[in-house]
């Protein structure tokens, strides 16, 4: 898997994979769904609208694997429906 660094608004994310980038692209984009939403009310654990938590899930599923952490840990720190 080939990584590079991305840049976004002057910030660096170094080693990103491109399957990373993917998810974190599918998380911007379930966002924009609900442009007239705040971020606090699309955040929300009780009101977090179905797609967003699913894009989020992925991408939080992916780092973690990237990190080596084990899914027992991955359960913990996942958003919750």
């Amino acid at each position: 898997m080939s990584k590079r660094e991305l840049s976004e608004e002057g910030i660096k994310l170094r080693f990103v994979t491109p399957a990373i980038e993917q998810l974190v692209q599918a998380a911007l984009d379930a966002r924009t769904l609900f442009l007239k939403n705040s971020l606090a009310d699309l955040y929300d654990p009780f009101t977090i609208p179905p797609e967003l938590l699913k894009a989020h899930q992925n991408l939080d599923r992916a780092v973690m694997k990237l990190y080596g952490l084990k899914k027992m840990f991955q359960k913990q720190l996942l958003l919750r429906s």
